[in-house]
């Protein structure tokens, strides 16, 4: 078999990119405050689904030091209840590449209260046709197919309060 090319993976960026995507947040389980699980390849769905965010932003990008988009790849606790950051670099491409910025801008009200632990990425999700224009936040009952788990990720736990709009954002590497 040969190998997949740059172009191969764009092309595969291109058909991800196309689809519909969601941000899911979860509240998974309480015992994860003293010992978070792994992420869990397999799973096909959040261990407590609070609600889904619509896509704010999807964009091709490509690695260079000195560019505008910065991403965490990897968080580790100092020892002295910090924590360290590594980061990669990327600048927006006109044309398709094999990675992907994504971003998702929660609204004040969005998950309000709630203990986030989990967060999903979906793919190819349909939502019923009798939702009102300009909705960008959902419960699984707003869908006529809830799409597949494409990314998974276990948090630190985090709790949203109302006067906080954050943002979800990361790279898809193909």
């Amino acid at each position: 078999m040969g190998l997949i090319t740059e172009s191969g993976r764009a092309a595969m960026a291109r058909a991800i990119k196309e689809q519909t995507m969601f941000l899911v947040l979860g509240r998974g389980e309480s015992s994860w405050d003293s010992d978070m699980p792994a992420d869990d390849g397999k799973a096909t769905e959040l261990v407590s689904e609070i609600g889904r965010k619509a896509l704010t932003r999807s964009i091709y990008v490509t690695p260079n030091v000195e560019g505008d988009i910065e991403v965490p790849t990897s968080i580790t606790e100092d020892g002295n209840g910090g924590y360290g950051v590594t980061t990669v670099k990327y600048s927006q491409s006109a044309s398709p590449t094999r990675y992907i910025y994504v971003e998702f801008r929660l609204d004040f009200t969005d998950a309000v209260n709630q203990t986030i632990r989990e967060l999903g990425l979906y793919v190819g999700s349909v939502l019923k046709d009798d939702l009102p224009s300009g909705q960008t936040w959902f419960t699984a009952d707003n869908f006529d197919d809830e799409g597949l788990l494409f990314e998974i990720e276990n948090r630190v736990p985090y709790i949203r309060t109302v006067n906080q709009r954050p943002v979800f954002s990361w790279v898809i590497a193909i």
